[in-house]
């Protein structure tokens, strides 16, 4: 008696569904945008891009802890080179709270490795302008708590620098989000840093900071034109995606009628309207069509028999010569 009960409270139990990506048209007001987001159906796209420009990185934990293991066991030329990969990946891509941690840590145990004060004091100063989020961590080294004082903030750049004209919704620098109104200095020498919006495509660089003053950013529309038709600029991994173009006006992308790959790797969409999404017939090709396979399934079937008369055994007669 207990199986079928728990088979019924399991088929019963209501799953909740996965929320759709939704991005925002030129013409929608962002009141109205976040008006749909809060039906909780749909996620921002700049909610979607966050979790994709940070998600874990498992080889840099793998990493991470065969160079503290070799740390430890004395190999630290194989610890230096561990280190020293995680610093280089730090400046490629975005990292969590977590693989920060792991980035700042990976210059205090190099600086460990070093025997120079002054090396020390140079790999100290830059996981200090990597990311100040774990002071504490570097007071737990003694032998470097004399050090602290002479850790100096050089501001390289300011993130409200060019920042004002374009229509952001967050900033992610080295990992870490910023509202684009904010005045937040920057330290470090080089910094992976990317705009993103949610009627926009984003912009991602990796670059030394002090070009940024000198970059012009020109943010892409993620889609254009009306609920009658529009064209959307959107990359592959982002389907499943939605375009609001008004809070009755709603497009999913994956079921639109035209959906063509351009040269530059964008997907394109044209002619969609509203009322035929849900009536989309592509025709077969003549190989999925039943009398194809008809045609085929006789003349292999005239084979068959054709060669089967010619496999037959022959009987011979004998006429009697006497009577």
């Amino acid at each position: 008696m207990k199986l079928p009960l728990v088979f019924f409270l399991l088929v019963s139990s209501p799953i909740k569904a996965q929320s759709e990506t939704l991005i925002q048209s030129q013409n929608l007001t962002t009141v109205d945008y976040q008006a749909l987001l809060q039906t909780g159906k749909y996620k921002s796209y700049v909610t979607y891009l966050l979790a994709k420009r940070t998600q874990p990185d498992p080889k840099l934990h793998e990493t991470f802890l065969q160079a503290q293991s070799d740390f430890a066991q004395g190999r630290f030329r194989q610890a230096r080179s561990g280190y020293e990969h995680i610093i280089a990946t730090s400046k490629t891509r975005h990292f969590n709270k977590s693989e920060r941690r792991r980035v700042f840590h990976s210059y205090l145990r190099l600086a460990d490795i070093q025997t120079s004060e002054l090396e020390k004091l140079n790999l100290l100063q830059q996981g200090w302008n990597y990311t100040k989020e774990f002071p504490k961590d570097i007071e737990q080294y003694s032998s470097y708590s004399h050090m602290i004082p002479r850790l100096h903030n050089r501001k390289l750049w300011d993130l409200q620098n060019g920042m004002d004209s374009l229509d952001v919704d967050i900033v992610l620098i080295n990992g870490q989000s910023f509202q684009p109104n904010q005045s937040i200095p920057i330290y470090s020498d080089h910094v992976v840093i990317s705009l993103i919006s949610n009627k926009f495509q984003p912009i991602d660089t990796s670059t030394p900071t002090l070009e940024l003053e000198s970059m012009v950013f020109e943010p892409s529309p993620l889609a254009q034109g009306s609920c009658d038709g529009f064209e959307a600029f959107v990359q592959p991994e982002s389907q499943p995606l939605h375009i609001a173009f008004s809070k009755d006006c709603i497009h999913p992308i994956k079921q639109a009628r035209r959906l063509n790959l351009n040269p530059d790797g964008l997907l394109k969409q044209a002619d969609a309207k509203p009322d035929l999404l849900s009536q989309v017939t592509t025709q077969k090709p003549f190989y999925q069509r039943p009398w194809f396979w008809g045609l085929i399934g006789a003349a292999v079937a005239a084979v068959v028999i054709h060669k089967q008369n010619d496999e037959a055994p022959t009987r011979t007669v004998v006429t009697p010569t006497h009577r």
